[in-house]
């Protein structure tokens, strides 16, 4: 009897040491450990069963199960973002075959993200827009724009926009209202304190330029209109330059969209642009397009000869005695001719009765029209208006020269001055047959219309 108890007792002590609990232990971090919101946090907890039968050991935080592993270490990284400040319990268990278990805990701190106030506002006016920028804040993710239109401060007003930027662009906004901002950096939850306040008005839209400007001509004067800005109060001025040169105001505050210009020179061509202004809010457009206007001059025979150009009756007239006079216009009529009778009855030959030779100062680029606007000859098919056009180059040489002949009223020739000379001159002649007889009177009359390169 005696044996058997002391079997039963050896038994007993054995199976009480078989399923003892088995051990858990958080090797980090550790008990009371502090961290900033948002930080990662590595957890690493051990476990063993004195018998070898160790099933599983899982991790919490706050009751709240983080991870689960069936060996004898166990790590985790638990990212703090989310977590409450304050106070937080980690706890571990680890449980045997015999579904008996081992736990541990430790505390952790959790403090909050400091932000600092942002630094450095600056503002930038735009059209219709504020262009707001600062310095950027260290932790920080996002910042929140306040923002108010009525002069109160924006710390009060529900007006926020949310931006991952250090700049805003504040769009479709009213240029007559004032704005004002204050910046708060943002990490998650957390906030930090707002920034000074700092104010701009957004720029005016562009004013725009007056449209469909034109030109148009009478006896003596150009008359300039255009299409009127859709502004209130809005008034106009006016910019003048001749074919050379540069523009220059001749006209300002003019409120209707018409301007006479009286101060011309026949012959003489101008371009003009119109500039809108609006006084109210200081604006100024761009220069409209630009117009052209000219008035025809007329230059007679007698003007001709003053300027010491070949005259009536002359021999072997050549064109390179066009240096005798320019004429520095850009449109105008030559008129001449013959007023009496005249009868030649040598054969085989011509005379010139009327020869004129001048320059026209042209350069690269200007085009020159020539038009036989009349002409009065008993006997077209004898007689001959004669154009000869040369160029003179920048070494004072003269080309021959063409001829093109006008043999009817409304002929017309253009030409576009391209060489690489810089002066061409014009030799206009009638010539008559020797061998017919002729009576006048005789009369010619062509316009010379150049258009400068601007």
């Amino acid at each position: 009897m005696k044996k058997l108890i002391y079997i039963f007792v050896l038994f007993i002590l054995f199976a009480c040491e078989k399923n003892e609990a088995p051990d858990c232990q958080i090797l980090s971090p550790g008990n009371g450990s502090t961290f900033e919101s948002g930080q990662d946090i590595s957890i690493s907890v051990q476990a063993s069963d004195p018998e070898g039968g160790l099933q599983k050991t899982e991790v919490f935080i706050d009751g709240s199960k983080l991870s689960e592993y069936s060996g004898f270490l166990l790590n985790y990284t638990l990212n703090s973002t989310g977590l409450a400040v304050g106070e937080h319990k980690i706890s571990a268990i680890a449980t045997n075959d015999a579904g008996m278990t081992g736990e541990d805990e430790i505390y952790i701190n959790i403090d909050p993200i400091e932000l600092d106030k942002p630094e450095g506002l600056s503002t930038y006016a735009r059209e219709e827009e504020i262009y707001l920028a600062w310095w950027g804040v260290t932790n920080a993710t996002s910042y929140n724009v306040f923002w108010t239109d009525d002069n109160s401060d924006p710390s009060t007003s529900s007006n926020k926009i949310n931006t991952s930027d250090t700049y805003l662009e504040h769009k479709n906004l009213d240029p007559t209202k004032k704005y004002k901002y204050r910046i708060q950096a943002v990490n998650g939850i957390f906030t930090g304190p707002l920034s000074g306040t700092i104010s701009d008005s957004p720029k005016m839209p562009a004013l725009p330029p007056p449209t469909d400007v034109t030109a148009t001509t009478s006896a003596s004067s150009i008359s300039i209109s255009w299409t009127a800005v859709d502004v209130t109060g809005v008034t106009y001025s006016i910019k003048r330059k001749e074919s050379t040169g540069y523009f220059s105001e001749i006209a300002s505050d003019l409120v209707s969209t018409e301007y006479t210009d009286n101060t011309i020179e026949l012959g003489r061509g101008y371009y003009y642009k119109v500039i809108a202004h609006d006084a109210a809010t200081s604006r100024t457009s761009i220069d409209s397009e630009t117009c052209y206007g000219v008035i025809s001059k007329t230059i007679y025979e007698s003007e001709r000869n003053n300027e010491n150009v070949s005259s009536s009756l002359q021999y072997d007239t050549h064109y390179w005695d066009a240096e005798d006079v320019t004429f520095d216009l850009d449109k105008y009529r030559i008129k001449g001719g013959y007023s009496g009778s005249y009868s030649i009855y040598s054969a085989a030959s011509y005379r010139n009765f009327d020869a004129d030779c001048f320059n026209l100062d042209l350069e690269n680029g200007d085009i020159v029209e020539f038009k036989l606007i009349s002409g009065n000859m008993s006997d077209l098919w004898s007689m001959n208006v004669g154009l000869r056009v040369y160029v003179r180059s920048s070494s004072g040489t003269y080309s021959d020269g063409e001829i093109y002949s006008f043999n009817s009223p409304s002929d017309s020739y253009t030409f576009n001055h391209t060489t690489s000379g810089t002066l061409m001159g014009v030799y206009l002649d009638i010539t008559m047959w020797e061998d017919l007889i002729n009576y006048g009177p005789y009369n010619y009359e062509i316009e010379i219309t150049i258009k400068r390169n601007e």
